[in-house]
């Protein structure tokens, strides 16, 4: 996600850091590091992040340094043999300017994600309170549906009713005649 891209950030520079000092990694874990970091960089070019990060001056401001490095990080880490000497420490002065960026842009894509999925959540309750007041438009229509065959129902019982006796009235007056 991305928020992890600022941890990877931290993991490379702390692995970058203690092979200056030290040089106790293999050449391969600091390459693993490397390529964790910028596989984190793609995520915030591509997919959801990149959904998010679409149509904010800020992001693009903030990525295109991320871009920067990742080439140059990535010309760096390709060249042939192992990543040591002034190639770790041209590396390292990469990450260590290129982190406030990335904490920066993590930030913001939590922020605008907060605000979008926000802004979703509400749209959806807007919807939700449509919706039941259009249900409850339609349970007093129908109340006033089952109101109105009430009373036709009952003239109709009445003129039932009057019908059969006057039926019972002319049969009795025709059988009295």
């Amino acid at each position: 996600s991305i928020s992890q891209i600022d941890t990877e950030f931290a993991n490379l520079d702390a692995v970058l850091i203690e092979q200056i000092a030290t040089g106790q990694y293999a050449d391969d874990m600091v390459q693993l590091r490397v390529d964790i970091a910028l596989s984190r960089l793609n995520i915030i070019n591509s997919g959801r992040a990149a959904e998010i990060f679409a149509g904010s001056s800020e992001a693009a401001t903030l990525i295109a340094p991320l871009n920067a490095f990742a080439e140059a990080a990535i010309a760096l880490s390709d060249a042939p043999g192992p990543l040591i000497g002034d190639r770790l420490d041209q590396m390292h002065r990469l990450v260590r300017d290129v982190r406030p960026h990335v904490r920066e842009i993590a930030l913001l894509g939590v922020s605008l994600g907060a605000e979008r999925s926000e802004a979703r959540r509400a749209k959806f309750a807007n919807q939700l309170s449509r919706t039941g007041g259009i249900a409850i438009v339609l349970l007093i229509l129908m109340a006033i549906l089952m109101l109105v065959l009430d009373r036709l129902l009952g003239r109709a019982a009445r003129r039932d009713a009057e019908l059969s006796a006057s039926s019972r009235q002319l049969a009795s007056t025709v059988a009295a005649s």
